[in-house]
């Protein structure tokens, strides 16, 4: 036999052995634990620009979860919570993986995709809409006041925070605004 024979040989064999792990990796059921929380202190809201309007999740590519009672994530200090819960999912590649749809049907929504590569991810684009003092405008942006005796015309304002972050698996992972933080963390389900 020649060494190219061989080499395709092993090549196959070894393709033929880890197939199954991969696939059983894919298979895998994990769960996410979600807590998306108002940002107790909004001092910073009035120190930036904000656009008017920030765009949005592509909600058409989401897909609701079956949602169960989440069990890691506790509540950070006094902030209020927007939206605290869970699913179950089996995670693949990032164009084999749901976006899931999240909302609290009021003042949060967007979508989240888990994948994997090499590593886990998690995808973030949610939107979160604030009654707020708007102080100043100029070309699309707004500057807001979260002081009550400010002077401005008051309406809803709309925050985006859409970010990705390379996650570990039983790691709290948190994703940063102003206005609003989410934690989340991904563990084996099973």
């Amino acid at each position: 036999m020649n060494f190219s024979v061989k080499k395709s040989t092993l090549g196959i064999i070894i393709f033929l052995v880890f197939c199954p792990i991969y696939s059983a990796l894919a298979d895998k059921l994990y769960q996410i634990d979600l807590l998306v929380f108002e940002q107790p202190d909004k001092r910073a809201l009035g120190e930036e620009w904000w656009p008017e309007n920030p765009g949005s999740p592509n909600m058409n590519v989401a897909a609701p979860a079956n949602f169960i009672t989440p069990t890691h994530l506790k509540k950070p200090g006094n902030a209020k919570i927007l939206l605290h819960t869970a699913w179950q999912q089996p995670i693949g590649e990032k164009s084999q993986s749901p976006y899931i749809k999240i909302t609290n049907q009021g003042d949060l929504e967007g979508t989240i995709n888990i994948n994997s590569s090499r590593y886990l991810h998690a995808d973030i684009d949610l939107l979160f809409q604030k009654n707020m003092k708007i102080t100043r405008q100029k070309s699309g942006l707004l500057g807001v006041s979260t002081n009550p005796s400010a002077s401005g015309e008051e309406r809803n304002v709309t925050f985006r925070l859409k970010q990705s972050q390379k996650i570990k698996s039983n790691e709290i992972r948190y994703f940063d605004h102003p206005a609003f933080g989410v934690m989340l963390m991904i563990s084996s389900a099973e």
